[in-house]
């Protein structure tokens, strides 16, 4: 394997909530107020480059809707309480997470609150979290995001939801605050840090687990775990209600007077809320007491009902002062059972022609009630088929297809229609039992089949984990340690055989053996570093090589150059990084070295109409510099598009092209100012010929696009999928990968126009 480089970045942003509070006890604002700003996280037209970022995504739920609507309830909430002032860190955009917390210092922020909900796991992982900085040199910010980390998640808990605990996670080793502790993993922790806010980051619950899920699937619970996150705030800040009066509740009542539970394979135990209405609103007295009447239909916790057995029951609310009553029916139903899935228990049959045979197929759950299925032969001249019967008509195969009327439920069989009066393999039959192989060996399979004479003597060659062993024919060549199987089967699947191959590890490198381990050489030199490993078969025999300072020497493989005068390190890793070595390098000037001390052009300004390309007439100084290779750039490529000394304009605007020497250490900047000459057109809408599609697994479909007007000058298209996992999608071109639903997006090289196309793969 090459050199893989993970970006964090985006993990940052999209792991969880943020509290960010300044330390100190008092109202922030000069009017006293305690400032609370609201950060719903991810969101739409990102700043920092184009396009949305919606965060998670799971049953057709988006991280940043729920995350605005979050910030919104909360607002609303904490707007309440005295001396309280609220504001958002987006509306309609997605700042970067270092302009969040900018905002927040902007507004002098006693908290800052960004709202997320988290993701992975592989649907399992569930539950609550929150994470505080590490940084124990400053113990009055740690000590107060805990505590106020530990009341947020009490409260979130007390929904339904798993606490999974305060925790901290650290950054890289080499980061580190001014305090000499390693900065905090998460980047908007470790920039409150920097600018002196407390902070703490939570994570409310998973949109990828289905039991969690139902804490975002309706306003009322997004507003539920919302007001969650308000009542540990007002509980570890003890900020009270505007206007309270110490009255008693004289008045109660349920928000829902009915409710309505079903439950079904994937919600067995249905959950919803109940929400008391207070009179006055700003009552001190507003614990309340909950009982069902039959708590075999539904049990009550608090605010949440949950569904457990058909049938109907009272849930009875009172208030603990003047006992005040209200009720609500719960209704629990459960529908007819659904089919999930269907089975056969083969799925390839071998007949000869006028045999017959039958397809027996599997019904999930076995008690579901519709099992009616329409029946299919991909060749009815082959097979016929009726009723999961079917009779073998002539030499061929077919294949049965049974789908299911309730769910749209599929399954197939293959049938192989034999002429009796031919010959067929009966037999595959290897010289060896096994293989034992080191990493990289190759090896050819002898094999034979019987009969010799056999008509479908073809066959197919695959293996068992292609990442350990690769097979083309009856050859294979060893990947990595471990256990595979080599399979040969008939092109027409009906014979098979196999052989075990275990792939042994001969071993890591090492020990990297230099032939000189320091080198002096001038200025411009280029020098191939001799060198060896050891043991020679170990199996991570890959070698990454660099340069400690690339303005002094450059680095590709074990050949470097020098640049300029100083003392750097060539260094050369096992491509793991288990085994280092390093070679010290002396570059001296020869005293006849130049270097490029100025850069001239022609022009300091252009001024360029739309589509208009110019070459940029330059020199430098002195003409026989040793570095004058240049690096040109623009500073906005929308405005601008440099390859070389040369640009194209593409819109109106003002930009500058950059041109640098390749070490960096001469620039040049060039102003470019674009203007519209009344007859450019660009693209105002992408045409194509449908609005959605419906693929099988490894099918290949063009989608046919046109464009609006057909004169437009940046009629350049970006294609992508909205899942690479579901879509592989290259220019207008898409392969389907797995079941489920994806978009292609298409969009115009500067960003400006969009159309999204819906695959449904099967």
């Amino acid at each position: 394997m090459k050199k893989i480089y993970k970006s964090l970045a985006l993990i940052v942003l999209a792991l969880g909530c943020i509290i960010l509070i300044q330390p100190k006890a008092n109202a922030a604002d000069s009017a006293g107020n305690f400032v609370v700003v609201l950060d719903p996280g991810h969101g739409p037209n990102m700043e920092d480059k184009p396009g949305d970022d919606p965060g998670a995504i799971g049953g057709g739920i988006r991280e940043d809707q729920v995350n605005f609507k979050l910030a919104q309830y909360a607002k609303e909430e904490l707007e309440k309480y005295e001396g309280v002032k609220v504001y958002l860190t987006r509306y309609n955009n997605c700042p970067t997470i270092y302009n969040r917390v900018e905002i927040a210092k902007r507004y002098n922020a006693d908290l800052l609150v960004s709202m997320h909900i988290n993701s992975g796991g592989g649907g399992s992982a569930k539950g609550a979290a929150v994470w505080i900085t590490q940084d124990n040199t400053k113990v009055e910010y740690k000590e107060k995001a805990a505590e106020v980390a530990s009341l947020i998640l009490n409260q979130i808990s007390s929904l339904g939801i798993r606490n999974n605990g305060v925790q901290i996670r650290s950054g890289q080793p080499n980061e580190w605050y001014d305090s000499g502790v390693v900065q905090d993993y998460y980047g908007i922790i470790r920039y409150a840090q920097r600018v002196g806010m407390r902070s703490l980051l939570v994570e409310h619950c998973y949109i990828d687990n289905a039991s969690d899920r139902q804490f975002i699937n309706s306003d009322d619970a997004i507003r539920r775990l919302a007001l969650a996150d308000v009542r540990g705030i007002v509980d570890a800040y003890k900020l009270e209600l505007k206007g309270s009066g110490k009255e008693p509740v004289r008045k109660m009542s349920l928000d829902k007077t009915e409710l309505n539970l079903e439950i079904s394979t994937d919600n067995p135990q249905p959950l919803n809320f109940i929400n008391p209405i207070f009179n006055p609103s700003n009552a001190y007295n507003k614990e309340v007491d909950y009982w069902s009447s039959n708590p075999n239909v539904a049990r009550v916790y608090g605010e949440r009902i949950r569904g457990l057995t058909p049938g109907e029951t009272t849930i009875t609310a009172i208030s603990r002062n003047n006992q005040r009553i209200a009720k609500c029916k719960v209704i629990v139903t459960k529908p007819d059972v659904a089919l999930k899935d269907i089975t056969t228990d083969t799925t390839q049959q071998i007949v000869n022609i006028d045999e017959t045979g039958d397809i027996i197929v599997n019904f999930n759950p076995s008690n579901a009630s519709d099992k009616t299925l329409y029946w299919e032969s991909s060749d009815q001249e082959v097979v016929r088929i009726w009723n999961g019967h079917f009779r073998g008509l002539k030499e061929g195969k077919a294949v049965i297809t049974a789908l299911s009327r309730a769910g749209g439920k599929k399954i197939s069989c293959e049938v192989i229609v034999r002429d009796p009066n031919k010959t067929y393999v009966e037999a595959i039959d290897f010289q060896q039992k096994e293989y034992t192989v080191d990493i990289n060996e190759a090896m050819d399979i002898p094999y034979t089949y019987a009969p010799t004479d056999a008509v479908n003597a073809e066959f197919y060659w695959t293996s068992s984990n292609d990442e350990i062993i690769r097979v083309w024919g009856n050859r294979f060549r060893a990947l990595k340690p471990g256990t595979a199987e080599v399979i040969a089967r008939t092109i027409d699947g009906t014979v098979e055989k196999r052989i075990e191959v275990t792939v042994n590890d001969p071993g890591k490198v090492e020990k990297i053996n230099i032939e000189k381990t320091e080198y002096s050489v001038n200025v411009n030199d280029a020098i191939d570093i001799p060198f060896t490993y050891a043991p020679v078969n170990a199996a991570n025999a890959e070698f990454y090589w660099t340069s400690s300072n690339d303005e002094i020497i450059r680095v590709w493989g074990n050949r470097f150059r020098a640049l300029k005068p100083g003392t750097a390190e060539v260094i050369v890793r096992t491509i793991d990084g288990t085994v280092e070595n390093k070679i010290k390098v002396t570059v001296k000037n020869n005293g006849s070295i130049q270097y490029v001390t100025k850069i001239n052009t022609e022009k300091e300004e252009y001024t360029a109409k739309v589509d208009e390309a110019v070459d940029i007439s330059y020199t430098y100084a002195p003409t026989d510099a040793v570095n004058a290779e240049f690096y040109w750039t623009s500073s906005d490529d929308e405005i601008l598009r440099v390859w070389g000394n040369r640009f194209r304009a593409l819109k109106p605007g003002t930009a500058e092209v950059i041109v640098r020497t390749i070490d960096g250490t001469v620039e040049k900047r060039i102003k470019v100012t674009v203007k519209n000459n009344g007859n450019i057109q660009c693209v105002t809408k992408i045409n194509t010929e449908k609005e959605e599609y419906t693929a099988k697994v490894d099918e290949a479909i063009d989608i046919p696009f046109t464009y609006t007007p057909t004169d437009a000058v940046n009629a350049e298209f970006y294609w992508i999928s909205s899942d690479s996992e579901i879509l592989r999608v290259w220019g207008n071109r898409f392969r389907a990968l797995k079941p489920g639903t994806a978009e292609v997006i298409v969009r115009t090289i500067d960003g400006t126009v969009e159309k999204r196309i819906k695959v449904t793969v099967e």
